[in-house]
C-alpha cells in the first residue's frame, strides 16, 4: 500500500473519530475512546499540513481535555487527559502549532494551551 493510501485511510479515520468526540455527550463514550488510546492517535495527526483536519483534530482535543477535567482528574485534581497529551507529546505538537502560517491552526493552539494548560504563548507576552 502506498504512503498516500495509508495517510489518506489515517485520515478518514482520525477525522471519524473527531466528528464523533465532537458530537457525543455521553460521558461514558468518551472514556471508552479516552481508554482505546485515541488522545495519542488524535496527538500524531497534529503533525500533518492538512489545515483542516488539524483544525478538526484540535477542536476533539479540547473537547476531550474539557471532559478530562470535568470527569477525568486525579485525587489533586490534574487532567489527566492534559497529562496523557503531555506524555504522548501532543503538547510540544501544540506548541510548535502555535507559530503556524494559518490563523485559524496557530490561534486554535494558543488557545487550547492557555485554556488547559495554564500558560500563555511566550512570544505573546
Amino acid at each position: 500500500m502506498a504512503d498516500k493510501d495509508l495517510y489518506d485511510i489515517r485520515k478518514n479515520c482520525v477525522m471519524t473519530i473527531s466528528i464523533v468526540i465532537n458530537k457525543v455527550e455521553d460521558v461514558e463514550v468518551l472514556k471508552g475512546l479516552v481508554c482505546a488510546e485515541v488522545v495519542e492517535t488524535l496527538s500524531k495527526m497534529l503533525s500533518g499540513n492538512d489545515i483542516a483536519m488539524l483544525l478538526e483534530v484540535m477542536e476533539a482535543l479540547n473537547k476531550l481535555l474539557e471532559y478530562g477535567q470535568s470527569h477525568f482528574t486525579d485525587k489533586d485534581g490534574v487532567n489527566l487527559i492534559a497529562l496523557k497529551l503531555d506524555e504522548c507529546s501532543g503538547l510540544t505538537s501544540l506548541e510548535a502549532l502555535q507559530e503556524h502560517p494559518n490563523t485559524q491552526v496557530s490561534e486554535k493552539a494558543i488557545s487550547i494551551i492557555e485554556i488547559h494548560f495554564g500558560y500563555e504563548d511566550e512570544a505573546n507576552n
